[in-house]
């Protein structure tokens, strides 16, 4: 202990000595502070020794709290600057100090991490993709992360030692196989100490390109007879998809398919198929080798008949590149020779037959080019040629990244609509925070997939804030077919304007505190500068404190940005002098509620309390109160021994006042989202304190809800919709409910998953999966959003989505069944089929062919009329639904019923039985009356004695009469 005293006496007068280590018990709460740019926090620091003369915190700028009295006092932090410093000091005497320095981080999260597009990756080429991260601090402390399909690929940290915000970038070097088909990119950073600051880019599809390459190497041999049909087909594996050219030595050419169909082939040939990207190209060569030459008489050309033209089912249809498709082709006429179909896949060879199908498993053709044909008996041919289209939805709808848009400006959005075909049926769409701004249509006749591009001309102001983009690609025949790109979230940016154009004058008493506030709106939010006619400056707040205020002066507040500058000037005119000590310098700091309280140099430090017999009384207590509106809260002291009160509050604080019993708190326009107000009064030898719990909130500024794929639903298949909340404060007070027809079908509510209370507007989306059935198609989903505000606002604050019509789509279902129809022989009979689907189903019968049978379709009915029925109309005839998500059949069997046999047949039947027996009866009868006859009848009388038998004479005929 002698020696820190020893060299005390050797310092000259005046020299504070160095502290000794074994002295130095100065201890901080928190020993370290890493805190956001512009917040506040709260510093303590203690010492065990209580034989000192005073000890202060400080800044580096002279700006200072002294307590001389306790031991402990406690520093207001306010990150305001990026080199903020505060030191503790303890001064043990006249020459002997200690000190110790907070280690203070003032952060900043990155305004955007932009991973800057790449339209592909080739095969095995190395490629450098770049992430910029926006505006960070402090750059030491940032990590980034690289993750391709979810794999970490790197992570990269930083070594600069500059504490303000930056640009930093990062690149990764990637090289890809054609296995990985598409890679899924994405680019995080991270500041190590918040947990918080995680932000990630926007995620980035990137293909992956190759040279064609053959799937099977050798060359292929086909043996075929002369006459017959082949389909040769072209396995090449290529990304983007290669174009087809085939060839021949024979000398034809036929391009873009990667099957080819050689019909009534003749003659042996060489035929080589080549693909072709813009990395290269490969060739495979298939021989065809013809045997057992057949001669047969070559059919003459197809020229057009609309007296025998087959008829089609559909005659018009799009199909979707690699799905199957089917069209039916059904001849009316009856003297012809056979039919069948030519196409450049899935011809079929001459047919024997009144009806034949054109299907194709899987069409992987641009333009296939089918026709139907029909030989008559006299050699003619009559075709029909089907009108279809062959499309391919967009692999992605890519809207480019846009910084900011800014006031007044006009800008440019892009939007790329990768691999689509054909475009002539491409109408693209744009939206600003769902307002249809622009549609645009095509006229390239380009029938296999282009990238195509559509720009978009904005000018918007500063009112709109913020703008939600969005841009659409539709093919105009495919109801599914709508794909949507990211949503864009663009700022509109402004130079500072002044929310109050005059200057200000305030007349204040000398040595009053005032607060000056410089109200200026600008995007990106400005860069504060304050100065006066005194001299003085201070950087970055836009709100000024002058304590003790002794002069008139002018102060001039400036706000600037990128776009421009303004400035304010208030006059602070400083009238009637007072001797009062009440508005003497503060010299202490001592806590209560969650700010400091400053206290005038005569009052002693007291104990902070908040007991029922002191506490002051808050009128309201607890309230809710919207941004920028006014808000007031009055307190009020019941005891009399007191010798003062006041407000403490981060906005609106009062100066501490002697004498009355009522003091308000009130702010004319509440622009702080979490004031913390308290009032607190002076009473003897302690200090009283009431809290006010305020909730100051923000209403939505949209409420959306939108389908994440904007593809219409599919019966039975999950469905993700989402609602977006934008700008809304507080979170933790949110419930969003979602309705479907006035229905409740789920409720969240929002919940912070690391306990965290967030005050100040944020956005937030949910989710809401859905599995539709078919009777939803129609129906309205919405989505409400409640903001509950307690029991100083009991109604909760409802705000509700424009409502989101669900399309359903569902394969064809058939409201009757198979059944039997019985029709007289030369009768009239309508046999109807009506189906319901999403998308309209597609019906057509298949039947035998007959003059006297017409077929009529609209919308979902399809009839069958038989005219004057002949033998000939019996059979199977059955209706054919189809739509994308399936093909159902039903079967009505048609029977001829002859009435003229069915009555004879009746007779012989009925009647039969009947005229056996009657015959049987009759013969019985007679056989009956022919015995009796035979054996006569006899009668015996009486012989009378007196009386002679008289005799007949005999006649000629020797008979007795």
């Amino acid at each position: 202990m002698l020696l820190p005293l020893i060299i005390a006496l050797l310092l000259p007068a005046g020299v504070v000595s160095l502290c000794p280590e074994d002295d130095n018990d100065l201890d901080l709460d928190p020993p370290e502070v890493v805190i956001e740019y512009g917040a506040e926090t709260l510093v303590n620091c203690t010492t065990t020794n209580d034989d000192f003369q005073e000890m202060y915190w400080s800044d580096g700028t002279g700006q200072r709290i002294t307590e001389d009295e306790e031991t402990f006092i406690s520093w207001p932090l306010s990150a305001s600057d990026w080199d903020v410093k505060a030191s503790c000091t303890i001064k043990l005497n006249k020459s002997h100090e200690c000190s110790k320095d907070l280690k203070i981080t003032v952060y900043k999260r990155p305004d955007r991490v932009y991973l800057h597009p790449l339209e592909a990756l080739v095969e095995g080429r190395q490629h450098q993709l770049h992430c910029d991260i926006i505006n960070v601090a402090p750059v030491e402390n940032l990590t980034v992360r690289w993750y391709a399909n979810n794999t970490l690929m790197k992570t990269q940290s930083f070594k600069q030692t500059t504490k303000t915000p930056v640009n930093e970038s990062s690149t990764l070097p990637v090289t890809f196989r054609r296995d990985d088909s598409v890679v899924l990119f994405r680019c995080e950073a991270h500041l190590d100490f918040d947990s918080d600051a995680l932000v990630t880019s926007d995620l980035l599809f990137v293909p992956v390109h190759y040279a064609p390459e053959l799937n099977i190497i050798t060359n292929q041999v086909l043996h075929v007879q002369e006459g017959d049909n082949v389909t040769l087909e072209c396995e090449i594996d290529a990304n983007p998809p290669p174009e087809y050219q085939w060839t021949s030595d024979k000398g034809n050419v036929w391009d873009n398919t990667n099957k080819l169909t050689v019909t009534n082939i003749r003659v042996s040939a060489d035929y080589n198929c080549t693909g072709t990207n813009y990395l290269g190209s490969t060739t495979r060569q298939i021989h065809i080798n013809v045997t057992n030459v057949i001669m047969e008489t070559a059919a003459s050309a197809p020229v057009d008949d609309t007296d025998c033209s087959p008829t089609l089912t559909p005659s018009k249809l799009a199909v979707r590149f690699g799905d199957p498709v089917s069209i039916d082709c059904n001849v009316s006429a009856s003297n012809f020779e056979g039919m069948g179909w030519e196409a450049t896949t899935g011809g079929t060879g001459l047919l024997e037959s009144s009806f034949s199908t054109w299907r194709v498993d899987n069409l992987n053709v641009w333009d296939p080019k089918p026709s139907c044909y029909v030989t008559l008996l006299n050699g003619r041919q009559c075709v029909s040629k089907p009108s279809i289209t062959v499309y391919k939805r967009p692999d992605r709808v890519y809207l480019h990244p846009l910084e900011a848009l800014v006031e007044g400006r006009q800008h440019q959005l892009h939007c790329d609509i990768i691999n689509v075909a054909p475009v002539e049926n491409l109408t693209v769409r744009w939206y600003a925070n769902n307002t249809l701004m622009k549609t645009q249509s095509f006229n390239q006749t380009t029938k296999t997939p282009v990238n195509e591009s559509s720009t978009l001309p904005v000018t918007f102001r500063r009112d709109d804030s913020v703008v939600l983009f969005r841009c659409e690609a539709h093919l105009d025949f495919d109801s599914d077919a709508l794909v949507t790109s990211d949503l864009l979230f663009v700022p509109v940016h402004y130079a500072p304007e002044l929310n109050i154009i005059t200057n200000q004058v305030l007349k204040v008493q000398e040595g009053d505190n005032v607060i000056l506030e410089c109200k200026i709106d600008a995007n990106p939010p400005p860069e504060y500068q304050w100065t006066s006619d005194k001299g003085n400056v201070w950087d970055n707040t836009n709100k000024l404190t002058v304590t003790n205020i002794r002069v008139s002066a002018d102060y001039n507040c400036t706000g600037t940005n990128y776009l421009g500058s303004t400035t304010r000037q208030i006059h602070v005119y400083v009238t009637n002098v007072a001797t009062t000590t009440a508005a003497s310098a503060p010299v202490d700091g001592t806590v209560c509620g969650s700010l400091p309280v400053q206290l005038t140099s005569s009052m002693k430090p007291m104990e902070c309390v908040t007991d029922s017999d002191c506490s002051p009384i808050l009128t309201p207590s607890k309230l809710a109160v919207r941004f920028g509106d006014p808000v007031s809260i009055d307190c009020n002291i019941s005891a009399s021994n007191f010798k003062g009160m006041g407000w403490g509050a981060t906005t609106g604080g009062t100066v501490y006042l002697l004498s009355p019993r009522l003091s308000s708190w009130r702010v004319d326009k509440m622009e702080v989202w979490d004031p913390k107000p308290f009032c607190y009064v002076l009473l003897n030898e302690r200090r009283c304190v009431s809290e006010s719990s305020i909730t100051v909130y923000k209403t939505p500024d949209n409420v959306l809800i939108s389908a994440f794929s904007h593809k219409p639903m599919v019966e039975g298949t999950e469905y993700p919709l989402t609602c977006f909340i934008s700008s809304v404060a507080p979170l933790q007070n949110l419930t969003v409910r979602w309705y479907q027809s006035s229905k409740l079908l789920h409720t969240d509510v929002f919940y912070e998953a690391n306990g965290n209370v967030t005050k100040t507007p944020e956005s937030r989306a949910f989710t809401l999966r859905v599995v539709p059935e078919r009777g939803h198609d129609g129906t309205p989903f919405e989505c409400e959003v409640e903001l509950h505000l307690g029991q100083e606002v009991p109604k909760p604050l409802t705000f509700k989505s424009e409502p989101y019509i669900a399309v359903v789509h569902f394969a064809p279902t058939f409201t009757q069944g198979n059944h039997s129809e019985d029709i007289s022989l030369g009768g009239d009979v309508t046999i109807g089929c009506h189906a319901e689907g999403n998308p309209h189903p597609a019906i057509h019968w298949v039947y035998p062919p007959a003059d006297n049978v017409k077929e009529a379709t609209w919308g979902r009915q399809s009839n069958i009329t038989i005219q004057q029925a002949t033998s000939t109309n019996a059979g199977q005839y059955i209706c054919v639904a189809t739509n994308e998500l399936g093909k159902v059949t039903r079967l009505v069997t048609v029977a001829i019923k002859d009435e003229a046999a069915q009555s004879v047949l009746g007779f012989s039947w009925w009647y039969l039985p009947l005229i056996i027996i009657s015959v049987v009866i009759v013969l019985f009868a007679v056989t009956l009356l022919h015995c009796h006859r035979k054996h006569g009848r006899y009668s015996f009388m009486t012989v009378r004695t007196n009386e002679e038998i008289p005799l007949g004479t005999k006649s000629a005929a020797g008979g007795i009469h």
